[in-house]
């Protein structure tokens, strides 16, 4: 048997490991995960018939800082009055990122032109919204989650828009918006499912309809009920009160909560919680609610 030469020895050898190498750098490299992005949301101020919100994109932000900005080929544009008690609209469905452990979503909204961004009173009247002056990273989410390697996350980010009337915008009939912001893994959301009996709402809200008959949802146990932009704990969820006629309780859906124990709390004067101040204004009927993965807790405020 003819044995092969030193020169061609080496090459042979010099060709394996190559080959070695290249198959170890493959193995490297992990498989890029997706994301689903859902929008739910709520409008506690019974005043506004639609909220439009036109997205162009978003940014994600990786845990070694590296940024992954994603634009939408045509802006989606979302009415969150018709997100309530639990319902979703798709951001984005099988967007593609790196593998790996993420800090934050950066949602981009257009608001620079005309009716891209709104709301539609009661009246049909249309008012602007824009970015309060001075506010950045408005719509920052801090959202830790992962995504694993040719696997698939997914979010349901909450967008409540509360009091977007507060300020005025650099216009007339334009608004600045401060929305309360969350994101929870999907699959796992718990939802609380609240009803209040109608004497027990007379005794505490003289004009329930009109100054604004709201659940305000708070992380944790035993936690003392705050307005929004008071110096107190910020509620994580603001449900406005709904009934099916003049005759029944009211109903309450707070969608999309992380599993864990929280406080609740009714008031009547959600429609002037203002977002920037602290709001004196009281709460009734506070209970604690404990919720698991992928729960639905019901509670009923009724007579004490």
């Amino acid at each position: 048997m003819q044995r092969p030469s030193p020169s061609t020895a080496i090459a042979c050898g010099a060709l394996i490991l190559f080959a070695l190498f290249i198959a170890g750098c493959g193995d490297a490299e992990e498989s890029p995960g997706r994301i689903d992005l859902d929008l739910t949301g709520g409008l506690p101020d019974g005043s506004i018939r639609a909220a439009w919100l036109e997205f162009s994109g978003l940014t994600v932000e990786r845990v070694d800082g590296q940024r992954v900005q994603h634009g939408f080929d045509e802006p989606k544009r979302i009415d969150i009055a018709r997100l309530r008690r639990g319902n979703t609209a798709r951001l984005t469905e099988d967007m593609e990122l790196p593998a790996g452990a993420y800090e934050w979503i950066q949602l981009h909204l257009n608001t620079r032109g005309k009716k891209d961004t709104y709301l539609v009173l009661a009246d049909n009247s249309i008012r602007e919204l824009v970015v309060p002056s001075g506010v950045r990273n408005h719509l920052h989410i801090g959202a830790p989650f992962t995504v694993p390697p040719d696997g698939t996350v997914k979010r349901t980010i909450d967008f409540q828009l509360h009091e977007p009337l507060g300020e005025k915008g650099p216009t007339t009939n334009t608004y600045a918006i401060s929305p309360i912001l969350r994101s929870v893994a999907t699959e796992t959301a718990s939802h609380i499912v609240a009803s209040a009996d109608r004497d027990l709402i007379a005794r505490h809200c003289s004009e329930p309809h009109r100054s604004g008959i709201a659940l305000y949802v708070f992380s944790g146990e035993g936690v003392g009920p705050d307005d929004i932009g008071g110096p107190g704990p910020r509620p994580v969820s603001v449900s406005r009160g709904q009934a099916e006629d003049a005759e029944a309780p009211f109903e309450f859906h707070a969608a999309f909560l992380a599993p864990g124990p929280y406080t609740i709390a009714l008031t009547c004067n959600a429609g002037g919680d203002r977002a920037t101040t602290d709001d004196a204004f009281a709460f009734f009927g506070t209970a604690v609610i404990r919720t698991g993965p992928g729960d639905t807790v019901k509670h009923h405020f009724g007579p004490p």
